[in-house]
């Protein structure tokens, strides 16, 4: 018995040393500091839309148990299909005012409208505050309401937007008359090429119900991460201003913002990302990071990178060049090994600076993820027969980006007239040129 006990001692000890630093997660408060960062992105007294519990809990943690930004009303678009919450969402809460819902408790208790059928029997877009009406209306079948059209508009009071600052005195010229769109494709139930059904659920009739009431007197945001399905159809007129898009009249339709969603307002999100955001811990090596955190990187990247471009596009240099910093500050690559995006943007984007330091640090990028896709493939062709077909798509990845590199280093080498930058990027040439035509 004696040493029966001592050896299964053992077995914790064991377990412990051998996973802790997989499981540790002390000191690391990422998640408050992205949910900070969706909240520090939304004017005061805004509507934010979410989705998901990933999004949801964190911003409910810091305003019930902290107190922060108490003034942001959270709509939960996966609980808005129930009455109860939907109640809640009609009273004040700290210092967040009423969602301006004005269903009463009979329209939308359980059983009543849970679905929403639209027909697209009218095609032209309807008034929708003339298409609520119809929704308010009593229903034969208690759980379903009916609507004849998918296309929808809403009139924008220029006057309004200006005075509130929805929209900025400088895009006054790009107000619309009305904002239109149509329910998104995610809803289609039955189309023919002529006639489409679509269902949404009744929380979709409370975003709705938000939406004609609201009178763009509100700023109404949406969560980036929650996907088209929560976004209705509204993304033309999406404008990213952090880890949030704001509904703003202005319609995007640059080339950016058919690539992603919604257009970009420097000023706003130059402020958010140098001022207020921190994800500084990214780049602490004693926070162990889990795949669930490293993934959250791309996302996050994507923002900066599209900053960085626009900033270029309106010939802010130095302030692009300042947001590439900080990207790198807090994800550097010793941590978080370059990806997708880094490929995509990083150094076109600080070559496309121009200011020296800018391009020293281009060519120092290539280098380094070059070093680093090296390392992918000669690790790749370690699998042989049957295995390698696991790894053939991460190699074809690996392969296409390194000589990608070379094609854009050789490109830039015969642009600079500066000898010193040709010489920068002549190793990144030299060790990415035998994967050029393999």
């Amino acid at each position: 018995a004696t040493v029966s006990t001592v050896a299964c001692m053992g077995v914790p000890v064991i377990m412990g040393a051998e996973n802790w630093d997989d499981h540790d997660r002390s000191g690391r408060y990422l998640v408050l500091q992205t949910a900070k960062a969706y909240l520090d992105s939304c004017a005061p007294n805004a509507i934010l839309f979410a989705n998901g519990d990933n999004d949801t809990f964190p911003l409910w943690y810091l305003q019930e148990v902290e107190g922060y930004r108490t003034d942001v009303r959270i709509c939960n678009l996966s609980l808005m299909g129930t009455d109860w919450y939907i109640d809640q969402a009609k009273r004040k809460a700290y210092d967040g005012e009423p969602v301006p819902i004005t269903m009463t408790k009979d329209m939308y208790q359980s059983g009543t409208r849970d679905v929403l059928q639209a027909i697209n029997k009218i095609k032209e877009p309807q008034n929708l505050k003339n298409v609520m009406q119809e929704i308010y209306k009593p229903v034969n079948n208690r759980r379903h309401a009916l609507i004849n059209t998918i296309d929808f508009y809403l009139d924008v009071d220029k006057e309004k937007v200006l005075a509130n600052g929805t929209v900025p005195a400088s895009l006054a010229d790009q107000i619309v008359d009305r904002i239109v769109w149509k329910m998104p494709s995610s809803a289609i139930r039955y189309d023919n090429g002529g006639d489409t059904i679509m269902l949404v659920t009744k929380a979709y009739i409370g975003m709705m119900d938000i939406l004609a009431n609201n009178n763009w007197e509100r700023p109404i945001y949406y969560v980036a991460t929650t996907g088209e399905d929560a976004f209705f159809g509204l993304e033309d007129y999406f404008q990213a201003e952090g880890m949030v898009y704001r509904l703003v009249p202005i319609y995007s339709d640059d080339e950016m913002s058919r690539t992603f969603t919604g257009r970009i307002n420097t000023d706003v999100l130059y402020d958010h990302v140098m001022n207020k955001y921190d994800f500084s811990q990214y780049a602490d090596p004693n926070i162990f990071l889990s795949e669930d955190f490293t993934r959250m990187t791309g996302n996050l990247k994507i923002f900066f990178f599209r900053l960085a471009e626009a900033l270029t596009r309106e010939n802010k240099m130095d302030s692009a060049e300042a947001v590439l910093d900080r990207c790198y500050q807090w994800f550097p690559q010793s941590i978080i090994p370059y990806g997708g995006a880094d490929y995509s943007y990083m150094g076109r984007l600080y070559m496309t600076c121009g200011t020296p330091g800018a391009i020293e640090k281009g060519a120092s990028y290539y280098d380094a993820y070059a070093d680093q896709l090296i390392k992918e493939i000669n690790y790749y062709l370690k699998f042989k027969g049957s295995k390698a077909e696991f790894v053939a798509n991460e190699l074809y990845r690996a392969r296409y980006y390194i000589r990608d590199i070379n094609q854009m280093c050789h490109y830039y080498s015969q642009t600079f007239e500066d000898e010193k930058y040709k010489q920068l990027l002549e190793p990144v040439i030299e060790k990415t040129a035998m994967y050029v035509n393999n």
